[in-house]
């Protein structure tokens, strides 16, 4: 089990429905409700605790003389950043106290620090003012509409592109920064976003928008160097009958059934009230007392900025040594 078909016809089932073979597209239709039950299901379970299933390691390479990087864009929380080199292990810590104990970052050399910086909607920003353009890898992606949001003239503002298969569809307005960029629908192939021949970002099949954490590390590297972040991974997004739901199967199929057959109760409104709340009720406990007990990890393992000298139980350390700074 574990796959999205099966947990659909398992709810079509609770509900005395016969079992499908596809998935809808009829918005109307019980097999879509179901659809849409076992979907938020899914987030459900996955995001209620930081379970063992959901590590993942990604790594990046560094750039001599650059500071600031992208997470791989799988990231959620981190909760170890090791170095290939020494001092083989990262800090990570805020911004508001990095700027703080060092409002001058002017070191080189092995990374010792990574701060967690802003989110954006793109990998690169315009280098100036550009219009953009918009282009699928698939020519059957002629339906959709990919919507650019941003800077024009130091104002907020936005563009949609109607695509037009492999051939590029370029905007008229001129963007200094991109907030974001959204996607009408899913794609059948990835859609590259544009200005000036420069790639601003790459949207999957599946994404109707994506968004990336910028890092920094400091001292400023010189070299090239591998950063892995193990990180709990972000929930898959289902889209075929077949995808996997990532969740252990079939030890935990259970749990996300009888969620998504509380979540299917609870569209049928007030009649199905009454079941549906004590459904709710059942499938949380199956995460309390089941899941909790064998795939839990303590929170306090996600990494969170740290902050310095902290009284209020907070860990503290000092900076590396020779920076010449006190507490």
């Amino acid at each position: 089990m574990g796959l999205y078909l099966n947990h659909v016809n398992t709810v079509l089932q609770k509900m005395r429905q016969p079992a499908v073979t596809a998935l809808s597209t009829d918005a109307s239709s019980v097999t879509y409700r179901a659809q849409e039950a076992v979907q938020r299901a899914v987030a459900r379970v996955w995001n209620a605790r930081q379970w063992t299933f959901k590590r993942r390691a990604s790594a990046f390479a560094t750039v001599a003389n650059q500071a600031n990087y992208l997470f791989p864009k799988d990231v959620g929380e981190p909760y170890s950043i090791t170095l290939s080199d020494y001092p083989w292990r990262l800090r990570y810590i805020s911004k508001a106290i990095f700027d703080q104990k060092v409002p001058n970052p002017v070191d080189t050399g092995n990374p010792r620090l990574l701060i967690p910086g802003n989110m954006q909607g793109v990998q690169v920003q315009p280098a100036s003012a550009l219009v953009v353009s918009a282009v699928s890898s698939a020519a059957s992606d002629t339906t959709q509409t990919v919507v650019v949001r941003g800077l024009v003239g130091e104002e907020e503002d936005y563009e949609t592109l109607a695509l037009v298969g492999t051939s590029a569809v370029t905007g008229i307005k001129t963007f200094t920064s991109i907030i974001s960029v959204t996607k009408s629908a899913a794609t059948v192939g990835r859609i590259t976003v544009s200005a000036n021949s420069v790639t601003l970002v790459t949207l999957s099949p599946l994404d109707l928008t994506t968004v990336f954490r910028v890092a920094t590390l400091y001292p400023t590297p010189t070299s090239v160097l591998t950063v892995t972040v193990n990180h709990y991974r972000q929930s898959t997004i289902l889209v075929t009958a077949y995808d996997d739901t990532l969740i252990p199967a079939p030890r935990w199929d259970y749990v996300i059934d009888q969620w998504a057959f509380a979540f299917a109760l609870q569209s049928q409104g007030q009649d199905q009230l009454e079941e549906a709340n004590a459904t709710f009720t059942l499938a949380q406990a199956f995460i309390d007392d089941d899941m909790a007990l064998v795939e839990e990890i303590s929170s306090e393992e996600v990494l969170n900025p740290l902050r310095w000298g902290d009284a209020g139980g907070g860990e503290w350390f000092g900076l590396p040594s020779g920076y010449g700074l006190t507490e």
